[in-house]
C-alpha cells in the first residue's frame, strides 16, 4: 500500500487543501487535475496511462495532480458527483474539461493542450480560456458583498422599458420573418430581407461541446481569419432542427439527427470574413461525410473532430438563401441592425421617444486568456 502511494505521488501531486490548490495553479505550464470525492478516491485506472505519457513526453511544463473536492473550497461544486472529472489549466487558467475515464481522449487532449501552452508561453498564440460554472466560487466576503449589492439594486422604470424594448425588437423580427412561407424563402422572396453585412451561420454540434472541445474549434475559426459577430450556447428545439435540416426530413436518418441535435447544448456562431465568408467556412468544415473528409481534407474540422456522418462536428450555411433563413431563425436581432441604421436619421415620433434605443451591441469572443467577461460558459452537469 505504501509503495503504491509513493508511485502515485511521483506521478501526480496530491492536493488536499485550498492552499495546495492555489500553489498548484501557480505552476507554469499545463496542469491536468483528476478531481475526486473522498469516498470514491482518484481514478486509479488512468494512472498507468499518465505515467506512460509523462515518461514519453518528458516535458517539465507538464504536471499531473489529484484533488480532493471534499477538502478544497474552490471545488465544492464538484462534491457529490461520481463521474470522473479532469480539469486542464494553462498556467492557472481553465482551458478544458473532460468528463469520464476516456483514456484515448485524455491522452489526445494532453498532447494538444501541452503544445498549445508552449505556443502561448512563446508568445506565438493567445490562450483560449473557458468558464466552467462549477469553478466560479466566491469567498465568504465576496459572497456577502455580492448579496449586499443585489439587495441594493432595484429595477427602476427605465430598466423595465429597456427590457420591454429589447423584447419588442425580437417580436418585430419574428413578425417580419413570418411574412414569408418556407417555399417563398426557397424561390427568392428572401431577397426582401437583407443583412447588415456578409455573414454565415456556424453550429458546433452537441457532442463536441459536451467533450469540452468547442474552444479548440473556436481557436481554429479565429486563427483562420473569421470574425465572430455573435454567438450563443444553448439547446436547439425540434422546430429549429426541422427548419435547419428541412431537406433531410424524409430520410431514414432524420430521427437520429433530430434526437442528436436536440440532446444537449450546441454553440451557435455568426461568422464574418473580408471575402467569400460562406465558401471559406464550407471549406474550413470539409466534406459532410467524415470518412471522405479524412481522405480528402485531413486538416478540416470534420476530419479532426467528426465521428460519423451525423456527428460530424460542425454545421454551416450551404448558400446565401440558407444564410438568410438560418440567420432569421437563430439570430433574428441581427436582421434589425440595417433597418435601425436607416431609421436613425429620422426624427422620432412621440411614441418612439417612449421607447429605448434599439441598437444591439454584440461582443465577439476575444479569447485573450484574461477577460472572463468574454469567455465561453459551459454547463457541466
Amino acid at each position: 500500500m505504501t509503495s503504491r502511494k509513493k508511485d502515485q505521488s511521483a506521478i501526480q501531486l496530491e492536493l488536499n487543501s485550498q492552499e495546495d490548490w492555489d500553489d498548484a495553479l501557480a505552476k507554469k505550464g499545463l496542469l491536468v487535475v483528476d478531481v475526486y470525492q473522498q469516498w470514491a478516491g482518484p481514478c486509479l485506472a488512468m494512472q498507468s496511462n499518465l505515467k506512460k505519457i509523462k515518461i514519453e513526453l518528458r516535458d517539465e511544463l507538464l504536471h499531473f495532480a489529484v484533488a480532493n473536492a471534499d477538502k478544497i473550497d474552490a471545488l465544492k461544486k464538484y462534491r457529490g458527483k461520481c463521474e470522473p472529472t479532469w480539469l486542464f489549466f494553462g498556467s492557472g487558467h481553465l482551458i478544458g474539461v473532460i468528463k469520464g475515464a476516456n483514456a484515448q481522449l485524455l491522452q489526445k487532449q494532453i498532447v494538444e493542450k501541452l503544445q498549445a501552452e508552449h505556443s502561448v508561453l512563446k508568445g506565438e498564440t493567445e490562450r483560449v480560456v473557458i468558464c466552467d460554472p462549477a469553478m466560479s466560487v466566491e469567498t465568504d466576503k465576496e459572497q456577502e458583498q455580492t448579496a449586499k449589492e443585489e439587495e441594493e439594486k432595484e429595477v427602476d422604470e427605465e430598466e423595465n422599458e429597456i427590457v420591454e424594448g429589447m423584447n419588442e425588437i425580437r417580436r418585430r423580427s419574428r413578425a417580419k420573418i413570418s411574412q414569408f412561407s418556407e417555399e417563398d424563402l426557397q424561390i427568392g422572396m428572401m431577397s426582401q430581407l437583407t443583412l447588415p453585412r456578409p455573414v454565415t451561420v456556424a453550429i458546433i454540434k452537441p457532442d463536441v461541446v459536451g467533450d469540452g472541445m468547442a474552444y479548440d474549434i473556436i481557436r481554429e475559426i479565429q486563427n483562420s481569419g473569421f470574425e465572430i459577430v455573435q454567438q450563443e450556447n444553448r439547446k436547439l428545439c425540434q422546430e429549429e432542427v426541422e427548419k435547419l435540416y428541412g431537406s433531410c426530413l424524409t430520410t431514414e436518418t432524420f430521427e437520429e439527427l433530430l434526437t442528436f441535435m436536440t440532446s444537449k447544448e450546441c454553440h451557435l456562431l455568426l461568422l464574418a470574413k473580408e471575402e467569400n465568408v460562406i465558401s471559406e467556412w464550407i471549406g474550413k468544415m470539409g466534406p459532410e461525410k467524415v470518412n471522405l473528409a479524412k481522405e480528402t481534407a485531413p486538416d478540416s474540422l470534420r476530419a479532426q473532430y467528426g465521428t460519423d456522418d451525423i456527428r460530424n462536428a460542425v454545421h454551416g450555411s450551404a448558400d446565401e438563401h440558407a444564410v438568410l433563413r438560418e440567420v432569421s431563425l437563430l439570430f433574428p436581432t441581427f436582421l434589425n441592425q440595417q433597418e435601425l441604421a436607416k431609421d436613425s436619421s429620422k426624427e422620432p415620433t412621440q411614441d418612439e421617444r417612449q421607447m429605448p434605443s434599439e441598437g444591439i451591441t454584440t461582443e465577439p469572443y476575444e479569447g485573450d486568456g484574461t477577460n472572463q467577461r468574454n469567455c465561453l460558459e459551459y454547463e457541466f452537469e
